[in-house]
């Protein structure tokens, strides 16, 4: 192609600014392996790499942008990345940089791609080979077909049959992705992120191999049993049982994930323990082999202090329920049995942070137990700061969850922490017991348990608010919309509650006791619902409808 001149002036500047800044303009050869690591002689290690004054966003080729994010040191193991993949991974980077400023290093990358091996074993691979000073801050990039499931928030009944859809799989492939790519990423056991560590889905039109904005890149875990075998008869059977996504420390975010595919899987067992002929021991089911799709574990007391706000970010997944929580979240036991934290030394993070996440309970055949709550956060922990102080626990923002015979959020907090729920959209299907059960302490005196609820709309259930022990609730601007009762007291009424809020919270039509339980003799404050109704009132509640879940942790 013939250049103008203007133009390849400008081309031969950039070179040359890029040379000057330490950039590559081209991909280095990459050699058999793993992981092949691309790095320049002094990559910067003390802040997020700045683009040179003299790059021209149009000029600066994605790959090279993509290099300066990464710090130039990009692990990608024997891949191809082409231009729109590239430019894909690009955005969502630079993205992710403006939205978390203060996140100051990113110091390299690792690109994967659905080429059918199980990322778990991957990621724990690089993680087993790379030194801990440079495991932290590292963003593993999962390049993968685009999908979604397309569920209507205003039709939740249709939840159980929308099926997942490729992005641009209406339109006629002109540059796809490579043919060897799989609709997902598999897993064997479970992805574990250290410390500092980053797992972001770049979702890519299966049309042009471009960015699929709204789209998630999938994940799915194998079903996996071990046959036992004694004196060449069949003994016993065991099942690999563990959560697709396993965060663990501090400074861990997580994006652009969906698990869409096997929600339902079953697996066929046979053995082979008398010779060549195969016995059928019988069918495994998702339910029995899968647990939380991603599980927390929080460490308070690890020297690891991360750069952003949030210790953990859950944010922009679809995550569709099989047995136990979708999310599930708990802080690290010190002594087998009781979570230590030292509130002074916290510097005003918060633990978690759950954002614009599609959650469904929908699609889940339901096993022998009942299904656990789609959401479920213990923050139970004894401070040993010399002065406790007030520690913030979780925000919960713009979520939506669409449950399907039971409950939407469970969350417990203890002495002077607070949780934050702004923006959900909660929603039943069938008879569910309660939208969100909200757990303080058993203690006398004034509550501590501060949990404040903002812009949420709890409905389909029986009960919007299930309250459980000492808490004080602030309540502002929300639909409460319980089909017998918006805010009811369960387990330790005698304990006090201290409530607030304004006047723009809603209950549901038709109910004549939104808050019919509420001993008004336990309760200190009130607040009047948008039509004028005072919350506690004087009704007297004979069957009350909502008790505890077990323990889902």
């Amino acid at each position: 192609m013939n250049l103008s001149y203007p133009f390849q002036k400008k081309r031969l500047w950039l070179y040359f600014c890029l040379l000057m800044a330490g950039s590559s303009v081209s991909a280095a050869p990459v050699t058999p392996g793993m992981f092949e690591t691309k790095t320049q002689p002094e990559p910067p290690t003390t802040s997020q790499p700045v683009k040179p004054d003299c790059v021209d966003d149009e000029l600066e080729l994605p790959n090279q942008t993509l290099q300066r994010q990464c710090s130039h040191v990009i692990a990608h193991g024997n891949l191809h990345i082409d231009y729109s993949m590239a430019k894909a991974a690009a955005t969502l980077l630079d993205r992710f940089i403006k939205k978390h400023p203060e996140e100051k290093k990113i110091e390299r990358c690792v690109v994967l791609t659905p080429e059918g091996g199980n990322v778990d074993e991957q990621i724990k691979t690089y993680n087993t080979k790379t030194s801990s000073y440079n495991k932290t801050h590292t963003i593993f990039l999962l390049l993968g077909k685009g999908v979604k499931t397309p569920v209507d928030p205003m039709q939740p009944e249709s939840c159980p049959t929308v099926k997942p859809v490729f992005a641009g799989s209406d339109n006629p492939p002109v540059l796809p992705p490579p043919a060897t790519w799989q609709d997902s990423f598999n897993i064997k056991h479970s992805i574990v992120l250290e410390p500092g560590q980053k797992l972001i889905g770049v979702p890519v039109d299966v049309s042009h191999s471009r960015l699929a904005e709204g789209y998630y890149v999938s994940i799915k875990r194998k079903i996996t049993t071990k046959i036992n075998c004694f004196n060449y008869r069949y003994k016993s059977m065991k099942i690999t049982k563990d959560s697709f996504i396993t965060l663990k420390g501090k400074g861990i975010f997580v994006t652009g994930i969906t698990n869409a595919f096997g929600v339902n899987d079953s697996l066929s067992v046979y053995e082979t323990c008398g010779g060549y002929f195969k016995e059928k021991v019988r069918d495994v089911t998702a339910q029995e082999a899968h647990q939380q799709i991603i599980r927390v574990e929080i460490d308070p007391t690890s020297l690891h202090t991360p750069t952003s706000t949030a210790m953990i970010d859950i944010s922009n997944n679809e995550l569709f329920q099989i047995q136990q929580p979708a999310i599930s979240i708990a802080l690290k036991k010190s002594d087998g049995e009781t979570a230590a934290i030292q509130s002074d030394w916290l510097f005003d993070q918060t633990f978690v942070r759950t954002k614009g996440n599609h959650i469904y309970s929908c699609r889940s055949v339901a096993g022998k137990e009942p299904l656990a709550p789609a959401f479920v956060a213990d923050f139970t922990y004894v401070d040993y700061a010399p002065e406790p102080g007030k520690v913030h626990t979780l925000d919960l923002q713009n979520n939506l969850i669409i449950t399907h015979k039971n409950s939407a959020a469970d969350i417990t907090l203890s002495t002077h922490a607070d949780a934050t729920l702004t923006g959900n959209h909660l929603q039943a299907i069938g008879d569910s017991l309660y939208g969100v059960a909200l757990t303080g302490g058993t203690h006398d005196g004034t509550p501590a348990r501060t949990f404040r609820l903002e812009d949420n709309t709890v409905s389909g259930f029986r009960t919007a608010l299930l309250l459980n022990g000492s808490l004080r609730l602030a309540l502002n601007s929300n639909d409460l919309l319980g089909l017998q009762r918006a805010i009811e007291r369960g387990e330790w009424k005698l304990y006090p509650v201290a409530l607030s809020g304004d006047s723009h919270n809603t209950y549901q039509k038709g109910v004549q006791h939104p808050c019919q339980n509420l001993d008004s003799e336990a309760v200190t404050g009130s607040i009047t619902f948008q039509d004028g109704t005072s919350c506690p009132d004087t009704g007297n509640d004979p069957t009350p409808s909502t008790t505890r879940l077990p323990d889902y942790h």
